[in-house]
């Protein structure tokens, strides 16, 4: 079953290469875990040496077989070698051999051990933030992971809905503040699920679980039956010592007060966090303290703080300041808030720096093509063009908007 002998941090383990996978074996105790990578391009570049997802407390620390699928890229485990190779006789032949198989993964890799369940009955799944299916015919309010949305879902292994029908039991732990993710389970249902909520973290809750050092400790605990629903809400009580908690609670306060004192309780747990000092911002910027602000954000403009500085030059009469920071709205590995991106635009359009507005206003198109908002300010830029004579760039400054040329059509 498996063709090749590598080494994973001094412990002897087994690969097989896939066309579009590697599939890493560490022998063990007679319980099997079965993990699946989560979305990562630097992972991939690590190549086919890299650790399978788990190992270190699974198999390096605790001694558990595990049989690790890593990905060549972000498929969304779609691809049909693997699924063959789950269909195969020696698949099952091999899974036959352990007392016990548990299914494991984050994300994109919760979607595999919940649809992977299919090929391996009576197993447990253990998923976090899980999707259930990325097939729009199914899931077409679900607008994240362009990537996996774009996979061809026709055929074996495609909705996690049907594949944990199959599993003993299936536990999901998720945020169900995080609509996407809510609306996922909403879809895994059955008597033999458990849903276990840990509020106010987000998507990103399995890195969060790391960090607090209970990761490993509740995958344990879960595969062997020996967590209560009440061991599990006691230990997740920890993650209030995260300034992610409170940046998260913030989001859902509407009160200026309460979202300042959840500010302070973040900075006061980790001052560096970038969250928390994005949060601190906008308390700043609520308050008109535009000069606080800049201090702030002196530390992290080339991170979220680009959005809340221009403002505050803005406020503050620094035009000049301002027009530097412009070009920042261009980088489309900062994440900028749309509110912002547009203010961008219209005061790059107000000092006449239209070919910059013109490149925002793409990027903006780009991260919300139907928002209302974005096509008024479409219509402003072309108004401005106009005024300054520049019929020809007016023409086309709603031409990615709707698709053809609005001002010669209009005249």
């Amino acid at each position: 079953m498996f063709d090749k002998n590598i080494l994973l941090h001094g412990i002897n383990a087994q690969q097989r290469e896939l066309p579009n996978y590697y599939v890493d074996y560490v022998k063990g105790n007679e319980n099997l875990f079965i993990t699946f990578d989560a979305f990562g391009d630097e992972i991939i570049k690590l190549g086919g040496n890299r650790d399978p997802w788990g190992f270190r407390f699974l198999a390096q620390k605790k001694g558990y077989s595990l049989l690790g699928i890593k990905i060549k890229q972000n498929d969304w485990y779609r691809k049909k070698d693997l699924h063959e190779f789950f269909r195969s006789v020696e698949f099952k032949h091999f899974v036959s051999k352990f007392k016990k198989v548990t299914l494991y993964g984050n994300s994109m890799g919760g979607y595999a051990a919940l649809a992977f369940a299919e090929a391996i009955p009576d197993c447990t799944v253990i998923t976090i933030v899980p999707q259930s299916t990325l097939d729009i015919n199914k899931v077409p309010w679900e607008t994240r992971f362009g990537i996996g949305r774009a996979q061809n879902w026709e055929g074996d292994f495609s909705d996690g809905a049907v594949g944990l029908r199959y599993a003993k039991e299936v536990t999901i732990i998720y945020d169900p503040f995080c609509k996407g993710d809510q609306l996922h389970v909403d879809r895994l249902i059955g008597n033999h699920v458990r849903l276990l909520k840990v509020p106010l973290i987000g998507h990103a809750l399995c890195h969060y679980l790391n960090q607090m050092r209970i990761l490993g400790t509740l995958v344990e605990r879960i595969a062997n039956d020996e967590l209560s629903n009440d061991d599990f809400y006691q230990i997740a009580k920890v993650r209030r010592t995260l300034p992610r908690y409170f940046t998260q609670l913030a989001d859902r306060r509407k009160s200026h007060k309460l979202r300042k004192a959840c500010a302070e309780r973040a900075l006061s747990l980790k001052p560096t966090d970038l969250d928390a000092i994005e949060l601190q911002c906008r308390c700043l910027l609520h308050e008109r303290k535009f000069l606080e602000v800049l201090i702030l954000t002196e530390n992290i403009l080339h991170e979220k703080g680009i959005q809340y500085a221009f403002e505050a030059y803005l406020e503050l009469g620094k035009t000049k300041e301002a027009t530097n920071l412009l070009t920042k709205f261009l980088d489309s590995s900062i994440h900028i808030r749309l509110p912002y991106l547009l203010k961008a635009i219209k005061f790059a359009s107000t000092i006449y720096e239209f070919d910059i507005a013109d490149q925002i206003m793409a990027r903006t198109i780009t991260q919300a093509p139907k928002d209302q908002k974005v096509l008024e300010m479409a219509e402003y830029i072309k108004n401005s063009r106009i005024e300054t004579n520049d019929f020809k760039a007016a023409s086309g400054i709603l031409q990615p908007v709707f698709g053809k040329n609005v001002y010669t059509a209009t005249n």
